[in-house]
């Protein structure tokens, strides 16, 4: 999808890596927000419109695998503008000789932060299995994130304001979300990867460590001028590219997160050594 090639291009004779995506595929920077506006709504759409979705919703009741997450959903007070807070409260309990217990556990967690709110949406969750790791089961995380995305989409929320609460093996459980802009595939699962961004500078800081596979940066508006050279530290060596904004990664991300603060519009991909890749 991307091609690259080097050009001296800026008046300082720094050679700028063109990150470009083809010519179909592109952007054109004058109309970057009615593009991301245009995906979120075919977004919402599609979602809406898909049967698993609708039962998944209307049945509170999410599967992955052979395990099933139920949750309950209180609503309080009238929605702010930009929509409602959520609080997702995990339940106590975990390991257990029956599933009894925690189905108790979850139905008092039902009113035991709710009681104090005053206006937002909250939801708690069962656990999806009656184990000591109750909440952070593998398959939960990806059910956390596709209850985050629902509530989103069904619920008026507020997508930046996300918070989980949760007491004894829920406090252990506890989701630990970061709405992120690097990314990696499954197989690449060791090393250390950070990173930092400077809005006012249009530069990116990355340092990989020990890392042993490929990752990529996720780009927006927001977050850099693409009508700009975008700098790149990576583990202390500088270099410049140039980035043209690509249709397929904004469809790709809209998707991918559910979230209109989490679009991006361009990709930039490394190898495991933090050398820019086409």
């Amino acid at each position: 999808m991307a091609s690259g090639s080097i050009l001296p291009t800026y008046a300082d004779n720094t050679e700028a890596l063109v990150i470009d995506c083809e010519d179909e595929y592109a952007i054109s920077l004058d109309y970057l927000r009615q593009e991301r506006d245009s995906a979120w709504d075919d977004y919402c759409r599609t979602m809406l419109s898909d049967p698993v979705v609708q039962s998944e919703t209307a049945d509170c009741a999410m599967t992955y695998g052979d395990a099933v997450m139920r949750y309950s959903v209180t609503v309080k007070g009238d929605q702010p503008e930009g929509g409602y807070p959520l609080y997702i409260a995990l339940h106590g309990g975990g390991s257990a000789d029956t599933p009894d217990f925690n189905d108790e556990q979850w139905e008092d967690m039902m009113s035991y932060y709710c009681d104090e709110l005053d206006c937002g949406v909250y939801i708690t969750v069962r656990g999806v299995r009656d184990t000591w790791d109750t909440h952070f089961n593998p398959e939960s995380y990806p059910l956390y994130d596709r209850l985050i995305e629902y509530a989103i989409l069904t619920l008026n929320i507020d997508p930046n304001r996300v918070y989980l609460e949760g007491f004894s093996a829920g406090g252990d459980g506890v989701y630990a979300i970061c709405f992120y802009y690097l990314r990696a595939p499954y197989d690449t699962d060791a090393g250390l990867l950070t990173a930092a961004l400077n809005r006012d500078e249009n530069t990116v800081s990355i340092n990989a460590q020990g890392l042993n596979g490929p990752f990529s940066l996720l780009l927006n508006e927001e977050m850099v001028d693409f009508s700009q050279p975008i700098g790149l530290i990576v583990n202390g060596e500088a270099t410049v590219v140039s980035v043209t904004p690509d249709r397929q990664v904004l469809f790709e991300t809209t998707y991918d997160r559910g979230d209109p603060c989490y679009q991006f519009e361009a990709e930039i991909h490394f190898d495991a050594a933090g050398n820019v890749v086409g």
